[in-house]
């Protein structure tokens, strides 16, 4: 994803709230006055989502308050206002984003949940970034053509 002159904001989806989905979060917690300072780009992660639940608001969502709720609560319908239980491609169809970041666990026989998100994502016209190598290497063809 090249930022454009015109790009103001950029709205994050966050699936998969594991190791890798907090440390996505913390990253941009530490890095995102940065960016908007270097590139005049703000990044709002306005929804992020476990296997069972989510936390979503179009207006952005505090990326350690995300992890506070997953650790103490262990699911992010835990956080204050804005937890649903809400999860998968539903929260694609929730809230409007622009990047994907795909962090979901490997099922290496289906692909899935990472096949189904990406695909869809691309479907909407999103960028996706992905953690994840298993629906990559059983449909790259699927994946690359729809990208």
């Amino acid at each position: 994803m090249k930022f454009s002159d015109n790009m103001k904001e950029c709205k994050i989806i966050i699936m998969g709230f594991g190791s890798v989905g907090q440390g996505i979060a913390q990253a941009i917690a530490l890095k995102k006055a940065m960016i908007k300072d270097k590139y005049g780009v703000e990044l709002k992660v306005v929804a992020a989502a476990d296997t069972s639940s989510s936390a979503i608001n179009q207006d952005g969502l505090e990326e350690m308050l995300l992890i506070h709720s997953k650790n103490s609560e262990g699911k992010l319908s835990a956080y204050p206002d804005y937890g649903t239980d809400q999860s998968g491609l539903d929260v694609l169809d929730a809230v409007e984003y622009d990047l994907l970041m795909e962090a979901t666990p490997t099922n290496i026989e289906t692909a899935e949940p990472a096949l189904s998100l990406t695909l869809k994502a691309f479907e909407q016209g999103k960028d996706v970034v992905t953690s994840n190598k298993g629906h990559l290497a059983i449909k790259f063809k699927e994946v690359t053509k729809a990208a």
